[in-house]
């Protein structure tokens, strides 16, 4: 490997760690600031986020969080005790949809605001030009995650 193969390499690297930072800090923002203050996790908050838009199956709902059918079970337990999602009948009975509540749908606004108060702290730490160059390069970033020769590279390369 040159030595330009080489810096290319490290850069990369280095890209990698701060986006897993990012992903630490906020993680650990939502826990702190969301979590402790409203007595929910993050899973819970990742539940209330993608139901928010529309209901989904529970099953379908484990596989956008990655996670087994007794681990979103047991969290859509929790958050139904809480009085934050219900379970619903689809027309086909065998199914069940989750949907949020009126208090979900509250507690879901009230969060979100929180979280995006943090958010605009953050990124006022750059110029406007700079914020847009960053979700420039985020979503750039984001497709060529999401091209199927990328995404496949790296599951076979993690399996070897």
């Amino acid at each position: 490997m040159n030595e330009t193969e080489e810096a290319k390499k490290a850069q990369q690297e280095e890209i990698s760690v701060e986006i897993r930072e990012i992903e630490r800090l906020f993680s650990k923002v939502l826990v702190e600031v969301i979590g402790k203050q409203n007595n929910i996790t993050n899973q819970q908050w990742a539940v209330l986020k993608i139901i928010s838009k529309k209901p989904m199956q529970m099953n379908e709902l484990g596989h956008e969080l990655l996670v087994s059918s007794p681990t979103i079970t047991s969290l859509i337990d929790r958050m139904e005790k809480k009085g934050l999602v219900k379970r619903e009948d689809c027309k086909d009975r065998r199914k069940i949809e989750i949907q949020l509540t009126p208090e979900g749908k509250k507690f879901y606004e009230k969060t979100r605001e929180q979280i995006m108060e943090f958010l605009q702290k953050s990124v006022s730490a750059l110029t406007p030009q700079e914020t847009t160059e960053l979700l420039f390069l985020l979503r750039k970033l984001r497709n060529a995650i999401c091209q199927e020769g990328i995404r496949e590279a790296a599951i076979n390369s993690s399996n070897t």
